[in-house]
């Protein structure tokens, strides 16, 4: 009796051997996309989508007549400004707030009177510049050399706990779409309008980078153990169970 019983045992004792060395075989990791394919900066075409399809001021109606000449322009504009790659598109999404990219857009109205005018919505006093607030180009290109003006020296003094490039670029986007005030005080923080649409884009570019990239096929890794390392494992007891599937060959 002892010795059916050590017999049962041992039995069940490979097959428990078996089963956590199957278990505990390395299964291939899931194919991830290479970082590059992430971080690499949104191009024109992948920003100028997101303007056209993921703009929620943007009415379906109006999406065919768009003016993507236009889009490819103030995208030049941003590249001849030296907007840094993470607010590019900045322009974009701040007319797809601001007036779902109608040029003669009017807002911030009061007792009849309107103070925004524009695809980016300027106020008059932009007028003392000489700006043309119903231009989407001129409005663009002066909003982008305020930006470039406001960013420097001066800034860091008069906010110290902004440090990075970044930071000094948002900063300077902010006041000049807030004003450089805030109850009577310097606007150290704060987010400029249209950045948070710009960072949703950003998401669903990535996100569309993700879904499109396919691991190449060199990088198929074996699932099953050869014939030789299970017939290793399944010395362990004659009876162990294995999975119904040929044990020859690559898998």
């Amino acid at each position: 009796m002892r010795i059916h019983r050590l017999i049962r045992h041992t039995r069940h004792a490979g097959a428990a051997l078996a089963l956590c060395t199957l278990a505990a075989w390395p299964q291939p990791a899931t194919a991830r996309a290479p970082r590059d394919a992430v971080v690499t900066p949104p191009t024109d075409a992948e920003l100028m989508h997101q303007a056209v399809h993921a703009c929620r001021s943007l009415s379906r109606h109006r999406r065919p007549r768009l003016d993507l000449n236009l889009f490819a322009r103030l995208l030049e504009l941003e590249r001849a400004h030296g907007v840094p790659a993470e607010f590019r598109g900045m322009t974009l999404a701040k007319a797809c707030i601001e007036s779902g990219y109608t040029p003669r857009s009017t807002g911030d109205c009061r007792s009849g009177r309107c103070q925004a005018v524009g695809i980016i919505q300027l106020w008059p006093w932009t007028q003392r510049f000489g700006v043309d607030r119903t231009d989407p180009v001129a409005s663009v290109r002066f909003l982008l050399e305020r930006v470039q003006a406001g960013v420097g020296e001066r800034l860091h003094r008069i906010c110290p706990q902004v440090r990075t490039d970044r930071d000094q670029y948002q900063l300077a986007w902010l006041r000049i779409n807030r004003g450089p005030l805030r109850h009577g005080r310097q606007r150290c923080e704060g987010t400029p309008h249209g950045l948070r649409r710009l960072r949703q884009w950003q998401r669903n570019i990535a996100a569309a980078r993700r879904d499109q990239w396919k691991p190449p096929a060199s990088r198929a890794t074996r699932l099953w153990p050869t014939s030789f390392e299970a017939a290793t494992i399944h010395t362990a007891s004659a009876d162990a169970p294995w999975p119904a599937r040929p044990l020859d060959g690559v898998w």
